[in-house]
């Protein structure tokens, strides 16, 4: 007992000094498979990355942040709005009227969707003043006025029936607001009209391009065979103009001889009587 408690006190101090433990023979003892680290505490080996082949992708790791995919562009849509109370008037000077006849009316206005309607008051929202519809702000025109000098902060809303209505706000803040909220709506307007129709492709284009090309050298062939065409008609006019020069020259020729013939014939006869009378 004495001698293995001897043997492992050795093998402790042997450790210990980081020496191999020997045996009593002086052969060192193999280490125990309880001193090997365990597998999941063994580094592991790197791995070698595998070659690509053609076409393929690459395979994202992890850490890596997802790569977002385009996004698809959205319709535009009516956003601008804006509600508050304006004194609103007719403009129909160009009525030739005075615009005296329609007095200023405070109303409570509200914009939205790309229209404007017209209120008493903010309660009563349901019901439109004077049962009137709401405006259309497509093809309409904003424009601040400076040629109205009865009032300030005025403004203009040409719409596309030709009827003008003048807007007077409480401010210069209040009408700047009004004016852009109401430009933006018409811009919207034409946003949305644009995303309805269908643009031109590149291979469209092309094939556009292609047509056009053609039909210009049909057309240039066709204005060659024109012009050739002319060319030899203009020939054969200015042949028959000049047939029918000869033939009058000809003609003309004729008539002299003729009238020639005609004053030899007279000559001869009033000498045949000057000759008869003598005798």
């Amino acid at each position: 007992m004495a001698e293995i408690v001897e043997q492992l006190q050795e093998r402790e101090a042997a450790q210990a000094r980081g020496e191999v433990p020997r045996l009593p023979n002086g052969v060192p003892e193999k280490p125990s498979r309880l001193d090997r680290p365990r597998a999941r505490d063994r580094p592991k080996p790197r791995r070698r990355p595998r070659p690509k082949e053609a076409g393929e992708t690459t395979r994202r790791s992890r850490s890596a942040p997802a790569q977002s995919s385009p996004a698809v562009p959205q319709p535009p849509a009516h956003i601008a709005h804006h509600e508050g109370f304006l004194f609103r008037k007719l403009d129909i000077e160009t009525l030739k009227k005075s615009t005296n006849s329609r007095s200023w009316v405070n109303l409570y206005c509200v914009l939205n969707k790309g229209e404007m309607g017209f209120y008493k008051d903010a309660k009563n929202t349901a019901t439109p003043y004077n049962n009137e519809p709401l405006l259309n702000l497509s093809h309409c025109h904003c424009d601040v006025t400076n040629g109205y000098k009865k009032k300030k902060n005025v403004f203009t809303l040409k719409t596309k029936d030709g009827s003008e209505f003048l807007f007077h706000a409480k401010d210069e803040d209040d009408l700047k607001v009004w004016v852009t909220n109401i430009t933006a709506s018409i811009t919207e307007h034409e946003d949305i009209a644009k995303w309805g129709q269908p643009q031109p492709t590149t291979s469209s284009t092309d094939e556009g391009t292609r047509r056009d090309g053609s039909k210009a050298d049909i057309q240039s062939e066709r204005g060659g065979e024109r012009s050739d065409r002319a060319d030899r008609i203009e020939k054969a006019e200015k042949e028959k103009d000049k047939e029918k020069d000869k033939e009058k020259e000809k003609d003309k020729e004729r008539g002299e001889r003729s009238e020639r013939s005609e004053r030899g014939g007279k000559s001869d006869a009033k000498r045949s009587e000057k000759s008869g009378k003598k005798k």
